[in-house]
């Protein structure tokens, strides 16, 4: 099957068709968001992507008040949303009584990141569009 050809197998499921020609791209999605999820804590609390620590930091660093990136590798809208899902990791941890203060919150992020690294890695959903996508 040429390429092509697969991309509009590829739309036609996404367009129309029946729940049973649209099963096989849903199975590939969920083992592909399985995979996501089982490998969301490979190497932490090391970084083996330069561009992962420059992300996150980046976008916890909005908490000081300043909205600006300063960094446009990628796109604004990514940073937004991992502040917005960390400030709701905070509000959870805080109801659960995991922190007690934002000074504790920003203390452990320099002492042990890994809680935020996990959680900003699991929040990449834009992934499984490029699984989609392919």
């Amino acid at each position: 099957m040429s390429l092509p050809r697969f991309r509009k197998h590829i739309y036609m499921l996404l367009s129309g068709g029946s729940y049973r020609d649209r099963l096989p791209l849903f199975a590939i999605l969920i083992g592909a968001f399985v995979l996501r999820i089982y490998g969301a804590n490979f190497g932490l609390p090391n970084l083996y992507a330069w561009d992962e620590s420059q992300v996150v930091t980046r976008a916890m660093r909005f908490a000081s008040g300043d909205l600006n990136p300063h960094f446009f590798f990628y796109p604004g809208l990514y940073f937004y949303l991992l502040f917005v899902v960390n400030i709701l990791h905070f509000v959870i941890g805080r109801l659960v009584g995991v922190y007690h203060s934002a000074a504790q919150f920003g203390g452990l992020f320099f002492l042990d990141p890994t809680h935020v690294y996990l959680v900003s890695r699991i929040t990449d959903l834009p992934s499984l569009g490029r699984v989609a996508s392919t």
